[in-house]
């Protein structure tokens, strides 16, 4: 297995502590995998808290975070990285370096003032770049419409991505289990709809519509619910190409 992909599960585990999860007993699964081998995978922890990871080679990925321990992991979280702006999307954005068996990794944390989720990037640079969105368990029953709001970022899926910030509202339908999604950064557009899962603590769209500088694409999302009745979300998503061009992620709450 890749050393350095080993280490880069086990800095995603670690800084899953971010949304309040405990690391310790967490289980991980892949949900998707492109045609290079990268794709997206689910972590809940035993505290019921989730993660959502998109990382190159996923099954390697998970596999390490599977056999990762709490001793094999260091206890990380978001706030020990330097605010280096305060967003106008009601969240702060933190940056800094894991340093893990000599390996750094660059880290940029956007952390939701709603207190309950935060999304995470994570790169070697030229090498290995990953995005994961993280967050407490869904208390409660979520019931009626609410609207939450917070930062998304976009942006082509490379070695070294160019992540644009930009901003999102998403409308919840509790009661009919549906949700409408509206996202944009300078350059990129993400809209459309889908199906919520309140017992799950989830929500879906394989049908989005994107546009990426003009073009048009179609584009799939993962979401998670997180605190009481549901008041904060998170998620990535990516473009529908076999290899997933575009990807990016969301956080917000209500």
């Amino acid at each position: 297995m890749n050393k350095k992909l080993v280490l880069a599960a086990s800095c995603l585990a670690m800084l899953a502590a971010c949304g309040g999860s405990s690391t310790g007993g967490a289980s991980y699964t892949t949900l998707q995998v492109f045609s290079d081998g990268t794709g997206v995978a689910k972590g809940v922890g035993s505290d019921g808290s989730q993660a959502l990871i998109m990382a190159p080679d996923i099954a390697l990925v998970v596999q390490a975070a599977n056999n990762a321990t709490q001793q094999d992991i260091a206890s990380v979280r978001v706030s020990d990285f330097p605010v280096v702006q305060s967003l106008s999307t009601n969240a702060n954005l933190r940056q800094g370096t894991v340093t893990s068996s000599g390996v750094v990794f660059n880290t940029t944390a956007i952390e939701d003032l709603g207190g309950e989720a935060g999304l995470i990037l994570l790169e070697i640079p030229n090498q290995y770049s990953a995005a994961m969105a993280t967050g407490t368990t869904l208390t409660g029953t979520p019931v009626g419409t609410h609207t939450y709001s917070g930062t998304m970022t976009m942006g082509a899926r490379s070695v070294n991505p160019n992540q644009e910030l930009g901003s999102f509202t998403m409308n919840a339908n509790f009661d009919a289990s549906s949700y409408t999604f509206s996202g944009s950064t300078s350059n990129n557009n993400l809209s459309g709809s889908g199906v919520i899962n309140a017992q799950s603590g989830t929500f879906n769209s394989n049908n989005l519509s994107a546009s990426t500088s003009g073009t048009s694409r179609s584009a799939t999302m993962y979401g998670q619910l997180h605190g009481n009745a549901a008041t904060s979300v998170s998620g990535v998503f990516h473009t529908n190409e076999t290899s997933a061009n575009y990807a990016g992620g969301f956080v917000g709450s209500r």
